[in-house]
């Protein structure tokens, strides 16, 4: 390891995430090749190792690969958030037992942060990196890759080639790091996207430890200060403290579904609108922002054929993430739809995002604006309640998805293919028959 590293990292990486979530429910999917398709059941967003063979990739058009992947035996699956996001749950759990410091990159990655100094030897970051990747796999099912590294994207590039063989991969030494880099493609290191990958691909850059080997003044000029970064922490130098390279907040967050059916002017369109401003408005809170406005639009189909992108924006009174507040905005917003056209999708956009004020907004008077104390705790149950039991567990009646339970809602995407919500809903709860 270089000297004078403060770290070391293990980035935890979820196998297939989707695929093994849905094969840890039914364990016949094990013997055959899984996909799992996006919303609408439009395009392949996940992929077993067996249909990776048949050369399907990641975004192709499900119809397009249907014929391939039937005449394989690959087995079809909706996506099921509800169940991957409360998987992902349950494996950093288990990953926070095993350190103080855990980053949560993504639904399927984290990093594990641990001081330089707490364990001496290689040999016993391999020895926890395997028992990590043990504990996960009996405490949830799900197979997991851990690679270890003095810098989050060498540890990066441990875990892409633990992925290969093993589970683990471990690049605290120099000799084992060149060696591994000599043969890592450049466009796969993390932090060099595909402008920066085809800019040093045009320079005859084709590996890791070729770029590694550029001058540092001609990676920022070319790069920027991402290529930078990139160079030097494959170098193994730790660029910034925990959690720099954690996304900053969106300054807008949108939520769209095109419609199994289209839909005309009605309650149903308006249900469609307001059940994705919740989704937004719970997502601004989760990151602690507010909105200053929010945007409706669809996609939609005039009489006599015409097609157009309709829209329409209202400014919220005050900067809000209450959702109460959101939906009058969203009601005020569809009196301006057209009456006589149908929507094939719509989606909710909320701007000026901002980050959330610590007290009430009161205008010169004295008057509270924006969300009371009250109301803050009301928004912060109804989120606790929704990450432990589900979206529409609580949430308000305008939002629900149908306002019969029993009758599902035309607008709702096409999902022929999801496995059920096992571990959120009780009448969804795996049954177990046994015999004397």
């Amino acid at each position: 390891m270089k000297e004078g590293a403060a770290a070391v990292y293990l980035l935890a990486d979820c196998n297939n995430f989707f695929v093994s979530c849905e094969r840890v429910f039914c364990p016949a999917l094990k013997r055959c090749g899984v996909a799992v398709l996006s919303s609408n059941d439009g395009c392949i967003v996940a992929r077993s190792d067996e249909v990776k063979r048949l050369g399907v990739s990641m975004g192709a058009p499900y119809h397009t690969v249907r014929a391939l992947l039937a005449a394989h035996g690959v087995a079809v699956r909706s996506s099921n958030v509800a169940l991957y996001r409360d998987m992902s749950r349950r494996v950093m759990q288990v990953l926070r037992e095993h350190a103080d410091a855990v980053e949560v990159y993504s639904i399927d990655e984290a990093f594990l942060r641990f001081p330089a100094t707490c364990a001496a030897a290689p040999r016993t970051w391999r020895t926890l990196a395997h028992t990590v990747r043990r504990q996960v796999r009996r405490a949830t099912g799900i197979p997991l890759s851990v690679g270890v590294g003095p810098t989050k994207t060498i540890a990066k590039v441990a875990a892409s080639l633990a992925k290969r063989g093993g589970g683990v991969c471990a690049l605290l030494r120099e000799e084992a790091r060149a060696r591994a880099l000599a043969r890592f493609p450049v466009q796969d290191v993390w932090q060099v996207g595909p402008r920066a990958a085809a800019a040093l691909a045009a320079s005859g850059v084709r590996t890791a430890a070729e770029f590694l080997a550029l001058p540092e003044a001609w990676v920022r000029m070319r790069l920027g200060i991402a290529g930078v970064r990139a160079h030097r922490e494959l170098a193994g130098l730790s660029c910034g403290a925990p959690g720099a390279y954690t996304p900053a907040p969106r300054k807008s967050i949108t939520r769209s579904r095109a419609f199994a059916r289209p839909q005309g002017c009605g309650a149903a369109l308006l249900r469609a609108f307001s059940y994705h401003a919740e989704w937004a408005v719970r997502r601004a809170r989760a990151q602690g922002s507010v909105a200053g406005a929010v945007a409706l639009f669809a996609r939609v189909a005039l009489p006599g054929g015409v097609r157009e992108q309709w829209e329409q924006v209202q400014k919220l009174p005050a900067p809000t993430c209450d959702t109460r507040r959101v939906l009058a905005a969203v009601t005020r917003a569809f009196a301006y739809f057209p009456p006589e056209a149908r929507a094939y999708s719509a989606g909710v956009r909320l701007l000026a995002l901002a980050p959330r004020p610590q007290g009430p907004l009161r205008t010169l008077w004295g008057e509270e604006v924006g969300e009371g104390e009250r109301r803050r705790r009301l928004m912060e149950a109804m989120d606790a309640v929704g990450e432990k039991y589900g979206f529409t567990a609580l949430c308000f009646a305008a939002a629900l998805p149908s306002a019969a339970p029993s009758a599902p809602p035309a607008w709702l995407p096409r999902a022929a293919w999801r496995s059920h919500a096992y571990t959120t809903q009780w009448a969804a709860l795996p049954r177990v028959h046994a015999k004397d």
